[in-house]
């Protein structure tokens, strides 16, 4: 399927969802927006797969309540951003959503209920050519089970005050690029950081954990093994269990 300008779905009711290939293969020369859109039914097998867009997927304040899963974005490439900020995504993202797809600008999911979690290799050896911007967003099932690993961030990866408060586990960030910040500046991380979460990973400039609750879960043995920071590892007036630092905490770095 070839489309010559844009494709306009703005509060459209596709109740449904949309998965079975709707748009595999499709080559877009706009934009695909779903902004405000009720895709309840939620965005899966394949929808967008191998897709090529020459501007933006807004899905931006929509209804996907069932999440992004199963092949949903895989191989994608998108000229433009790929917008969720706002949008209901409660069912989270996972089983390779956005596996190996390549974002020319930016990817958008601040203010977005993801409560599902991200988890099961949803961003798995994604490209990302400037930020990824989670600012806000409820991600309290945690961010799981190598749901970034070996993704390149030519940006910053910014989770600023998020609630991610099911932690950071299995191999989640594992052998990631962020060639910018990370920022997890006063994110509410209380189940902690765990299972080499950021093993290999390398950040370009600062990591912060500043203003964070680990409360909980703190940081386990082994979370920045074999780790790189380009810039400074901030956790100025982070929360740790019993309020001390571990000193596991930099082992490996």
């Amino acid at each position: 399927m070839r489309i010559g300008g844009n494709v306009n779905l703005t509060q459209a009711t596709v109740m449904n969802g949309l998965s079975t290939s709707n748009f595999y293969t499709a080559f877009v020369y706009g934009t695909i927006d779903l902004s405000g859109a009720d895709v309840s039914g939620g965005i899966s097998n394949g929808a967008f797969q191998r897709a090529t867009v020459m501007g933006n997927i807004d899905l931006s304040r929509a209804n996907v309540s069932r999440g992004i899963s199963d092949q949903a974005f895989r191989s994608a490439q998108v000229a433009g951003s790929i917008n969720l900020a706002g949008a209901d995504v409660s069912g989270g993202i996972s089983h390779n959503a956005f596996m190996e797809v390549n974002i020319e600008a930016n990817l958008h999911l601040s203010g977005a209920d993801v409560s599902g979690g991200i988890s099961d290799y949803a961003f798995m050896v994604a490209n990302v050519d400037s930020d990824v911007d989670m600012t806000g967003a409820n991600i309290s099932s945690g961010i799981s089970k190598s749901a970034f690993q070996g993704s390149t961030f030519n940006g910053a990866l910014n989770l600023r005050d998020a609630d991610v408060s099911g932690g950071i586990t299995g191999s989640a960030f594992v052998r990631a690029s962020v060639n910018g910040n990370l920022d997890l500046s006063g994110t509410n991380i209380s189940g902690g950081i765990s299972q080499f979460a950021f093993a290999s990973a390398a950040i370009g400039y600062e990591f912060s954990l500043a203003g964070a609750d680990l409360s909980h879960g703190g940081l386990q043995p082994g979370v920045f093994l074999g780790a790189t920071v380009g810039g400074i590892l901030n956790a100025s007036g982070a929360r740790f269990p019993n309020n001390t630092l571990p000193i596991q905490m930099l082992y490996g770095l």
